[in-house]
């Protein structure tokens, strides 16, 4: 007969196939019952804090992992564990500790050395991250997270051409993962280079490959076919929070028509702020599923009768599109959070403009492309921002061009057409800000690229993230005319700039992601500021920056026409959105009613 310590054994390794299989109940549920008999069991401790970290009770899953490394410190198993949960729970610093403990006591684990890079990302400490992984990647090459991982510190750090390739050597190991391919979709819409058909069939890739069996599946609701009826609205997002998207969808929810939908919030984020409470305020319904499953999300929205559910990540970091393929709703969209198609046929409709997707250009999509009439976003203009200060070239200072969006939105090909602009305003300066400046090796990198192309250092300052929104957006103070990034255009950044009276010239693409920039100036009629070439986009840029009344006057106003325009139009904005969910509910209600008759 088994010794209960044999018996305890078998439970856990059933409950490891378990977690393996993605099944984190019932691998919890054989931990707890080896923890009732032996509480300070090590492997049972750690198993139940894998199992707790994956259902995203963190509390708990520190609780047991902590228990684990006390019964067994000499296993390098268990600090790794450790370092897992720690880094789940937002404390890096914790995490380094355990995982370099972990390779002090065994030094041959791949994964451990991956973790760790990590870890050094997260802590910025981005060559060090790298060297990590690589480590990891020598001992085992086919490490899909080493790949991704490294893939994704070389994003952070703007090397966006070889963070695409990383990821690539991923996919090339497991070419039906969808997890890797949705990484690669998000990377692939930062560097130049990239035809827009080659980023098209990566989405549709992933939408294959997550949907595979579930396209032609037929599904059913229990919605009431009444295409006249209040409209339920679902937002999924998990940025509702101070976030560039929360700046977008608040004055929607703000100005919807309560005789005409009812808007329904599910938050999956852990950060909570003072824009979550303005978004509880704003929507009908508030749900916090932050520590749901897809499985019990999809059954709330379900139990809901959502009758359209609109994701706003896409391709983002921790969206729920494998979710969405199963169908949570009768009418599934995507908008706001992401530049392209998500990939999925069981999303049925993209909303955008018509300047971002005009009727001639190829869709690159597998949603159905709903222009709406005006503007496909509406911003919600910061409350504690400064007043606009005068052009500081009008004040005898250097002219001076900026950008302050991401550092991975700094394309090679965007680096050469501004130093064309610096060659082209002799004396004049650029000044970058982003987050990740304030990272010695961005800093660095971004320098020596400019000087490849004949910019010294000395016409760049380089600046990082600032305490407060009011303190990064008085830095506009200081800056004459913004320059677009490409091929991945800034959104929250020019409408900032534009409220500040910072103008913004941007080079028009052969995408969404290359046409929002333009989108957002022609909305408050500066079409003048939207080149179609690189000569002319320099020439835009020089003209401006050397008539100094006209700059001035743009300046001043510029707030003013902002305001009046659509952009901040949120009542209209909201009825040109509804709409569209009432012709896309109509539409459906026929149908269903057609096929049951």
């Amino acid at each position: 007969m088994p010794t209960r310590a044999e018996r305890d054994m078998d439970i856990l390794r059933v409950a490891a196939e378990h977690f393996a299989k993605g099944r984190a109940e019932e691998a919890l549920a054989g931990a707890q019952k080896v923890l009732k008999r032996s509480p300070s069991h090590p492997q049972a401790n750690q198993i139940a804090a894998t199992a707790f970290t994956r259902k995203n009770m963190l509390p708990q899953a520190v609780f047991h992992a902590e228990r684990a490394v006390a019964a067994d410190p000499r296993n390098g198993v268990m600090h790794a564990s450790l370092g897992q949960v720690y880094l789940a729970n937002a404390e890096p610093e914790k995490s380094l500790a355990s995982f370099e403990r972990s390779l002090q006591l065994d030094p041959t684990v791949a994964r451990t050395h991956i973790s760790l890079g990590t870890t050094l990302q997260q802590l910025h400490r981005y060559e060090d991250a790298i060297a990590s992984i690589d480590r990891g990647l020598d001992i085992d090459p086919d490490a899909l997270d080493g790949w991704t991982n490294r893939a994704t510190t070389n994003l952070d750090i703007a090397r966006a051409d070889e963070a695409v390739k990383s990821q690539r050597e991923a996919i090339k190991r497991e070419p039906n993962n969808p997890y890797l391919w949705t990484v690669c979709c998000n990377m692939m819409n930062y560097p130049s280079g990239l035809s827009a058909d080659e980023v098209f069939a990566a989405h549709r890739r992933y939408g294959a490959i997550v949907e595979k069996g579930l396209r032609d599946r037929e599904v059913s609701f229990a919605n009431t076919k009444d295409p006249d009826r209040v409209l339920r609205i679902g937002y999924l997002s998990r940025d509702m929070r101070m976030h560039s998207c929360a700046y977008f969808l608040l004055p929607l929810l703000q100005s919807h028509d309560a005789s005409q939908v009812e808007s329904y919030c599910y938050s999956h984020s852990r950060h909570v702020d003072e824009m979550t409470e303005e978004i509880r305020q704003a929507c009908t319904v508030f749900r916090d599923c932050t520590t749901a499953s897809n499985e019990e999300l999809k059954k709330r929205i379900e139990a809901d009768r959502i009758d359209i559910l609109v994701e706003l990540a896409g391709h983002s970091a921790l969206h729920k599109l494998d979710m969405l393929a199963h169908r949570c709703a009768p009418i599934q969209a995507t908008y706001l959070g992401y530049p392209h198609t998500t990939g999925l046929m069981n999303i049925q409709y993209r909303i955008v403009d018509g300047k971002t997707d005009p009727e001639d250009a190829p869709p690159h999509a597998t949603e159905e492309l709903h222009r709406l009439p005006n503007t496909f976003l509406c911003y919600a203009p910061p409350p504690d921002a400064p007043a606009v200060a005068p052009s500081p070239a009008v004040e005898g200072k250097p002219f001076t061009f900026g950008s302050f969006n991401e550092a991975k939105k700094i394309s090679h090909e965007i680096v050469e057409l501004w130093s064309s602009v610096l060659k082209a305003v002799p004396q004049s300066n650029l000044l970058l800000k982003a987050g990740s400046f304030d990272n010695e090796v961005v800093r660095r990198d971004m320098v020596k690229r400019f000087e490849a192309h004949g910019i010294d250092a000395e016409r760049l300052e380089i600046v990082a993230r600032t305490p407060s929104r009011a303190e990064h957006l008085a830095y506009y103070h200081r800056v004459d005319l913004a320059l677009d990034t490409f091929p991945y255009h800034g959104t929250t950044t020019t409408c900032e700039a534009m409220w500040m009276g910072v103008p913004t010239v941007s080079l028009r693409g052969d995408r969404h992601a290359s046409r929002v920039g333009a989108s957002l100036l022609q909305t408050v009629g500066l079409d003048d500021l939207i080149a179609d070439s690189h000569a002319a986009f320099i020439e835009i840029a020089t003209s401006l920056a050397t008539d100094g009344p006209h700059l001035q006057n743009l300046r001043l106003g510029l707030r003013d026409r902002m305001a009046s325009s659509p952009l901040c139009d949120g009542p209209q904005f909201a009825r040109d959105l509804e709409n569209a969910y009432r012709a896309w509910w109509t539409k459906w209600c026929l149908e269903e009613n057609s096929d049951r008759s």
